[in-house]
């Protein structure tokens, strides 16, 4: 469910999660004070949608589009009254850590190896960096980029 969806309703538990600067604010909104002010009244909505708990969430680290990275609370948590909040953080050696391995053999791309994709069709891997792979497609759809894992891509000999 977003935000936007909830305006008048109410939940006995409520999370929000992704407070996150560059994601709750998002990025776009942190460059005019219009838009930041209309994330925070989003902000308001969410937090006001609880009627028994609510629960704050944010990451240290994430991985998006294939890419960790490091992530600093977002500015809406610092603006609750810190009577009314109570922070707990994770300790970092309760994180799982990820296998070593995490591809099978048929997600092991090389330049120039074909895959089928479910909406694009065929496709060339053009492009390898770490674990994300650039795939062409026919002209009018061009070249995308997808992790190596992503459900969607199945190479084809």
């Amino acid at each position: 469910m977003t935000v936007h969806s909830v305006k008048g309703l109410e939940y006995p538990y409520v999370f929000i999660v992704g407070l996150e600067e560059g994601l709750f604010p998002h990025r776009n909104s942190s460059f005019e004070k219009e838009d930041l002010e209309e994330e925070r009244r989003l902000m308001y909505v969410a937090i006001t949608r609880a009627k028994k708990k609510l629960y704050l969430t944010n990451a240290k680290r994430r991985m998006i589009f294939g890419r960790e990275e490091i992530n600093i609370p977002s500015r809406f948590i610092n603006e609750i009254n810190e009577d009314l909040i109570n922070i707990e953080n994770v300790d970092d050696k309760k994180i799982v850590k990820k296998e070593k391995n995490i591809y099978t053999e048929d997600m092991m791309y090389s330049y120039g190896d074909k895959v089928m994709h479910d909406k694009f069709g065929l496709g060339v891997v053009v492009g390898i960096n770490k674990d994300l792979l650039s795939i062409a497609f026919s002209k009018e759809i061009g070249i995308k980029q997808f992790l190596k894992n992503h459900k969607s891509i199945k190479k084809v000999d």
